[in-house]
Parts: C-alpha cells; sequence; structure tokens
C-alpha cells in the first residue's frame, strides 16, 4: 500500500495544500512598542487649563463649613438672634468660563446645602434647613477664587416668638467669599452669609430672625 502512495505522487497528482498563518488579507497587529500607551487615561481636571482660570463645565463641589452669627435687630426682628452653624453643601459648575478676556470672567454653579445648628442667644433653641444655593465663581488666575452666591430654602426650628410663630420657616441667604486652593483639588472656604428666617406670613407672629454668620471649612472640587 506504502509503495501505491508513493507511485501516486510519482506520476503528478497534486501535494496537499498547506496551512499558512495569517491568512491572507488579516493583519496582525505588533506589540505596542510605546509604554504610554498601556497607562490608563489621566482623570480630568476640575480646571479649564490652570488653577484659577476658572473651572471645566461640569466639575462637582462637596464641603463642609462651621460657623457662628451675630443676630440683628433690623427689618422687624425684636431680639438679636446668636447662632453656631454647620453646613454640607454639594455643587456642579453648570456653565463655561464667561467673560474670560474681561473682568468679571468666572463660571456659575449651582449647590445644594443642608444646614443647622443652636441658637445660644437670646434662649436655647435649634434649626435645620435645606437651601438651593447659586453661586458664581469668580476667575482670577489665582490660588485665590472669590464667589458670591445667594439662595432660598426651608427650615424647622422651635426660635418661636416673639419673632417667629410655628416651626415652618423660609430661609433667605447671601453673601461673598473666598475659596484658597491649598491643592489643585482642595481648597479651604472663607465666607460670610447674611441669614434670614421668617414664614412669609403663613404664622403669626412674623418679625423674623436676622444675622450675619462667618463661616470657615474645607471643600473638594472634583
Amino acid at each position: 500500500m506504502l509503495a501505491g502512495v508513493v507511485a501516486a505522487s510519482s506520476h503528478g497528482a497534486e501535494p496537499a495544500t498547506s496551512l499558512a498563518w495569517p491568512p491572507a488579507g488579516l493583519t496582525v497587529a505588533a506589540p505596542a512598542s510605546d509604554p504610554d500607551q498601556l497607562k490608563p487615561p489621566a482623570p480630568a481636571s476640575i480646571w479649564k487649563d490652570k488653577v484659577g482660570n476658572g473651572f471645566r463645565k461640569g466639575a462637582l463641589e462637596a464641603g463642609v463649613s462651621l460657623g457662628a452669627s451675630l443676630g440683628s435687630q433690623i427689618l422687624g426682628s425684636t431680639d438679636a438672634h446668636d447662632l453656631g452653624l454647620a453646613k454640607l453643601s454639594v455643587g456642579r459648575v453648570m456653565s463655561e468660563v464667561g467673560s474670560r478676556d474681561r473682568w468679571p470672567g468666572g463660571n456659575w454653579e449651582l449647590l445644594g446645602e443642608v444646614f443647622g445648628g443652636e441658637q445660644f442667644k437670646p434662649r436655647h433653641a435649634s434649626l435645620a434647613g435645606l437651601t438651593a444655593i447659586l453661586r458664581y465663581d469668580f476667575a482670577t488666575g489665582t490660588r485665590w477664587v472669590p464667589f458670591f452666591d445667594a439662595g432660598g430654602g426651608v427650615t424647622d426650628t422651635d426660635i418661636g416668638r416673639p419673632d417667629l410663630g410655628g416651626n415652618f420657616q423660609f430661609n433667605l441667604q447671601t453673601g461673598p467669599g473666598v475659596d484658597w486652593f491649598f491643592h489643585k483639588n482642595f481648597a479651604l472656604t472663607f465666607q460670610y452669609r447674611f441669614l434670614h428666617l421668617s414664614s412669609a406670613g403663613l404664622e403669626n407672629p412674623n418679625h423674623g430672625v436676622n444675622t450675619s454668620a462667618l463661616y470657615a471649612g474645607i471643600s473638594c472640587f472634583f
């Protein structure tokens, strides 16, 4: 039998086709020689270009601050209400850097805040509330980023008479502040806030609470 096979091969039978690799039309890529191609992509910066030149749209903020306030007998208040306060905030940069070629360039930011504290004068009482804040962050080109914000929300408090009637009150807040970036993503935050509490006439009395607070805290941007 072996002889027959050899004979068939010698009388012009076509040899078996060999398998070639890679098949025609298929290209096998060479391994990447650049080690940078193997690295994961760098995380997006919070800055449009460099620290202090305005935030990237979509950048996020989370912060915590402690403060104390001195009350004022203004806008109808019969007592001066002194408070100790704390607040937690989260925010998102909502706009690209505006007016970059002239002052005041910067970004619009929307924040939500949870705040609470204790009244220690004229008597002990507590308060807690939620506030929506619209803020403008100024692009200074430095690690000092000033801002101004304003907003309003709702409050639960037992401060009561003679200035407030009922526990449910609205709050209005506004004031300037500044972030000092000791790291490209972390800042010490200092702010003045004017705080007004009243029921908008839903409860009586409605003389209101008016107080000026100074806050210090830390903020993380990512």
